[in-house]
């Protein structure tokens, strides 16, 4: 069952607790400032970079022609396949989204901008694969580096295991789509294909996001957040987590992600401990995670980095671009606390960094990650590594 068919469902007394916490959350979220009138539209032209996109502009000139912030998004396709349909989609899905189509450059005065190319056909290659040689395919279509200058930042390729077998692999640079966006792109594909997406209207353009971020953040308008970041994060330690081999000097940036699916079980005790202390699931795993934490390394004081998608407004949900960001949850566990303990402490932890929004779910997350929490810190050196949540 959706959210959006809960209000329709009048017949099953167990809804009400979920409608009442969904009416509260959304309350919560549309605080603030109002929204009416959406955001100033931007004339043609360049226009600045969102802090966001700034701090991941800058990486790339460090590291010119990397795939690290590269997302590819593949899809299976099962079934007869209109190849030129689909390529007709991806061009319709490449004019509605104008962020897609963006290229970053220098301006005049040194400053890096944004501006978006116009709509051009997105090429569309077949590639005739195995099954077992897929992974490897995918794997090295998806760390072919996207010229932030030169674009176009969106690159498709369809993969043919067999006449009705299709695997779509669409590559996205980072700095214009996050993981809301991708699902949005997809989404929209799937309605041009089916031919249901309207014609030759455009979604809200992100560049008005962007514009409308940078003018905030250059008057002032955030410094308050910022003194609470510094204020909040004064101090903190690193965490130092062991490990089975020495650490490398520098970064190759290899990873890996571990995913582990909780019995129905223990997700059901989870649901009824979180209901009994008045909180969230996901605060309860964040409260084990810190707990697995503080026994791994010793510390009771340290941060998990809390993924955000930055979309408080609601104008903001249907715009292609970067809002993601990290937001840095403090961890107290000093004095030998019990379970219960660092469940409450993690809950009043959680609520002031969760609950006021900016441009995101809240006015402390309306900072973005790379010119809040680092300002907030000076001179602490950067960790080799990096710890976040468990996933939601």
């Amino acid at each position: 069952m959706t959210i959006e068919e809960l209000p329709r469902a009048e017949t099953d007394p167990r809804l009400e607790a979920v409608r009442a916490r969904v009416a509260r959350a959304g309350a919560r979220l549309r605080q603030g400032p109002a929204h009416g009138g959406g955001l100033p539209v931007q004339p043609p032209g360049p226009v600045p970079l969102a802090p966001g996109q700034a701090g991941i502009w800058f990486s790339e000139q460090l590291r010119p022609g990397t795939p690290l912030y590269n997302v590819p998004l593949a899809v299976r396709l099962t079934g007869p396949l209109d190849v030129d349909a689909l390529r007709a989609a991806l061009d319709a899905v490449t004019t509605r989204h104008e962020a897609l189509r963006t290229v970053f450059r220098l301006g005049p005065d040194g400053e890096p901008v944004q501006q978006a190319a116009p709509a051009a056909p997105v090429a569309l290659p077949v590639i005739d694969v195995t099954e077992a040689d897929l992974p490897q395919a995918l794997r090295t279509a998806a760390e072919q580096p996207l010229d932030l200058e030169r674009g176009p930042l969106l690159r498709a390729c369809l993969h043919r295991i067999g006449a009705k077998q299709h695997v779509l692999l669409v590559t996205v640079h980072h700095i214009v789509l996050d993981g809301w966006s991708g699902g949005l792109l997809l989404a929209d594909l799937a309605r041009a294909y089916a031919g249901e997406l309207p014609a030759g209207v455009a979604a809200p353009a992100f560049r008005d996001v962007a514009a409308w971020q940078h003018g905030r953040l250059a008057a002032g308008a955030l410094d308050d957040q910022l003194r609470y970041w510094r204020q909040r994060l004064a101090g903190l330690p690193d965490l130092e987590i062991p490990g089975d081999r020495q650490r490398p000097a520098d970064r190759d940036w290899r990873a890996h992600s571990v995913r582990r699916e909780l019995p129905a079980a223990t997700g059901a005790a989870v649901r009824r401990l979180a209901a009994a202390h008045d909180t969230t699931p996901f605060t309860v795993l964040l409260a084990a995670y810190g707990t697995f934490l503080h026994r791994l390394t010793g510390q009771d004081d340290f941060a998990v980095g809390v993924p955000v998608a930055g979309r408080g407004r609601t104008d903001l949900e249907s715009v292609v671009g970067l809002f993601a960001g990290m937001v840095p949850v403090r961890l107290d566990l000093t004095g030998r606390p019990s379970f219960d303990e660092v469940l409450s402490r993690s809950g009043s932890r959680t609520s002031p960094t969760t609950s006021r929004p900016w441009n995101g779910p809240s006015a402390r997350s309306g900072i973005p990650s790379r010119c809040g929490p680092p300002a907030a810190t000076p001179g602490r050196r950067r960790s080799p590594g990096c710890t976040r949540r468990p996933a939601r």
